[in-house]
């Protein structure tokens, strides 16, 4: 059976719907530190949600959680986030750029044994090209999510709806010229020796 992932324009609609309640989340000197697929609810009739702002935090002001410890989750996480460093808006937007990848290939950019290793390979590994993991990506939804995937905030996206617009931009280009994603299956893994 073929592997096939989600139509792009349901793709565009979620990280809209997503990038829109962030931006107004933002605007408000919130930011979310949780940005993740477990955190998008669908109403009945299929409209994107965000949610779970529980260990959201509000800008300039002190944290109710101790500062030293590390909110979120690694497989989402930003650079930044893991390195427990000072967070602006523009950690949420990683983390959508994680989700995007997710829902453009069908997994997640970085994977490893422990959660520990996922998070060192935010911080130092680079991004896996993301046509290795789907076939038909164009040049330019790839240059999106890469952008939104830079290790260093001051080379990402600088607001929620700088990503829109960039993630609406691209998706129309590709469903106008025809383009049809399909992620591969991820490889088997070999089979266990029998003792």
């Amino acid at each position: 059976q073929e592997n096939r992932g989600l139509p792009l324009q349901r793709i565009s609609e979620i990280i809209t719907a997503v990038g829109n309640a962030l931006g107004y989340a933002h605007g408000r000197g919130m930011i979310h530190r949780d940005i993740k697929p477990h955190n998008i609810m669908f109403t009945s009739s299929g409209q994107p949600m965000l949610a779970d702002f529980g260990i959201a935090k509000i800008l300039n002001t002190t944290s109710i959680s101790d500062p030293n410890t590390i909110s979120g989750t690694p497989a989402y996480m930003s650079p930044e986030q893991a390195k427990g460093d000072t967070l602006d808006a523009r950690t949420d937007l990683y983390s959508l750029g994680v989700v995007l990848f997710e829902l453009l290939s069908g997994r997640v950019p970085f994977d490893a044994d422990s959660p520990i290793a996922v998070v060192y390979k935010h911080l130092d590994a680079p991004v896996p090209p993301p046509r290795t993991f789907v076939d038909g990506l164009p040049a330019n939804l790839e240059r999106v999510m890469l952008k939104a995937l830079e290790k260093n905030p001051d080379n990402r996206y600088q607001t929620a709806d700088e990503m829109v617009t960039a993630v609406q931009s691209a998706i129309m280009t590709a469903v106008r010229t025809g383009t049809v994603l399909k992620p591969r299956a991820p490889a088997a893994a070999p089979p266990r020796p029998t003792p």
